[in-house]
């Protein structure tokens, strides 16, 4: 009976540990995530022309 017991909080710990991993995979923003926001709100502010854009999430981009 303690045998069953065990697996099964070892199950429910799964469970939630995935679940928070993966909650916070989906909602908190990576770096990369936050610093392409940035270039494009420097974008649309008219801080940065149009190469100099696309040049930075290049850049960006092959970081991954």
């Amino acid at each position: 009976m303690m045998f069953g017991g065990g697996i099964f909080m070892v199950v429910i710990w799964a469970l939630i540990i995935f679940t928070v991993i993966y909650f916070m995979r989906r909602f908190v923003p990576t770096r990369h995530t936050h610093a392409l926001t940035i270039l494009q709100e420097r974008f649309a502010r008219g801080e940065i022309d149009a190469n100099e854009y696309k040049a930075r999430r290049k850049d960006l981009n092959d970081i991954n």
